[in-house]
């Protein structure tokens, strides 16, 4: 008989449920197990050659890194960023089209 634990947690929220250890454990690891092939999944998906560093951005873009900064952060009207940015792992990284998207954008505007 299994009993879902959202359901119980909202009809009986202080409820003392005898668990065994190794259960606790076994979820953990699917936990992890799953948290792993997502990642990885990810991952693949990212073609990592065309990611660019902030660094690498700024020297394309002929901009500082204040300037990519607040591009990279939604607008004060909320309206998406000039340059999204993407974490992979602990690392922000920007797509190659997204940064030549703004490039073209940029020299348009200054009629270059």
């Amino acid at each position: 008989m299994g009993i879902d634990i959202i359901t119980l947690y909202k009809e009986c929220p202080d409820a003392v449920v005898k668990v065994k250890v190794s259960d606790i454990i076994e979820a953990n690891r699917s936990l992890i197990s799953e948290a792993i092939d997502q990642y990885e999944k990810s991952r693949q998906e990212l073609d990592m050659t065309e990611l660019m560093t902030g660094q690498e951005v700024e020297e394309f873009l002929g901009i500082s890194k204040t300037t990519r900064e607040r591009w990279s952060k939604p607008d004060a009207f909320g309206q998406p960023p000039l340059l999204p940015k993407i974490k992979v792992g602990w690392q922000v990284r920007y797509k190659r089209s997204d940064v030549e998207q703004v490039k073209v954008k940029e020299d348009f505007k200054y009629g270059k």
